[in-house]
């Protein structure tokens, strides 16, 4: 998947602000997971940054800068270049400047191996740069919502095979490898697999289907007792609490998991409840809070039980 911030205005905004400041290196470092940040965008003189740069909260000045939330000016800078995260290998840097981005988004900084120091007008461009940054961020991750829920909205999956063309296409647009079908019926204790969708080999698939689980058993399993929608973010973390249906299942990957349950129908001589499970890699750090429910309609469209 292309990244969020890949060849867009943040990618121009670190280029202008090298060439304001006259920098080496100019870049921009967003809050990432587990108290560290992330390298999204740089612009730079150098050939030595590493492109998937990831500093701890408190390391080197940038993450100092993080976890003070206090903007840095360091003149004569003598630890090495490797000190600051980004380069590969030492660069004569002389001096730096970092400053924190507003609701503690990240951390923007500039470096130079030619001037000996920064001027406090320098930092507060910088300062005004991370402003500029944040409302790219923002104007950015809007459209990548707003071009999800469009997709969304514009779906019309049609052929013989509806429910599994619909599956597929939401796989695709959610970039997920995996979709599950689990069917219980009401009040029973257990639930089964319906149908696997994805990446999961045949011999697994049949070694799964027409097996009863117990409602104890994965996300599958919570879904049905608490008879409610689940979005995790990032699965997997607690591995005694990591699988979907059963313990050494062979579904992967499966960092980001959505589960959508389908209550069963009243009016229907056997009560029978759904749930639909898509696993996988898929970001859903742009995903619009409104997403899971359009998901869902979009699939009570098509769902063969309805």
């Amino acid at each position: 998947m292309t990244s969020l911030y890949q060849l867009s205005p943040i990618d121009h905004l670190l280029s202008t602000v090298a060439n304001s400041l006259d920098a080496h290196t100019s870049a921009l470092f967003l809050t990432h997971p587990g108290n560290r940040l992330r390298l999204v965008s740089f612009h730079s003189l150098s050939n030595k940054v590493k492109k998937a740069a990831i500093i701890k909260k408190g390391q080197g000045p940038v993450g100092w800068v993080m976890r003070e939330q206090r903007p840095v000016n360091i003149c004569r800078f003598t630890k090495g270049a490797r000190n600051i995260g980004i380069y590969g290998d030492d660069v004569d840097i002389k001096s730096l400047i970092a400053v924190p981005l507003p609701s503690e988004l990240g951390v923007l900084m500039a470096d130079s191996k030619t001037r000996l120091k920064f001027t406090d007008k320098h930092l507060n461009i910088l300062i005004s740069f991370g402003q500029c940054a944040v409302h790219l961020l923002q104007a950015a991750r809007l459209k990548a919502e707003n071009s999800l829920l469009r997709r969304l909205l514009l779906w019309d999956p049609q052929g013989p095979n509806e429910f599994e063309n619909a599956v597929r296409e939401l796989m695709a647009t959610l970039s997920m490898e995996n979709c599950i079908l689990l069917r219980r019926v009401h009040d029973k204790g257990f639930f089964r697999i319906a149908t696997i969708f994805g990446q999961v080999s045949k011999e697994y698939t049949s070694t799964v289907m027409g097996k009863r689980f117990s409602l104890d058993s994965g996300v599958g399993g919570w879904i049905f007792r608490h008879s409610k929608d689940i979005l995790l973010r990032r699965f997997g973390s607690d591995p005694d609490r990591s699988f979907l249906i059963e313990r050494g299942e062979e579904i992967e990957p499966k960092s980001t998991v959505l589960g959508l349950y389908f209550p069963s129908d009243k009016t229907q001589v056997f009560e029978v409840e759904h749930v639909v499970i898509f696993a996988g890699s898929g970001d859903p750090g742009y995903w619009p809070k409104e997403l899971p429910e359009a998901v869902k309609k979009r699939i009570e469209r098509v769902a063969p039980w309805r």
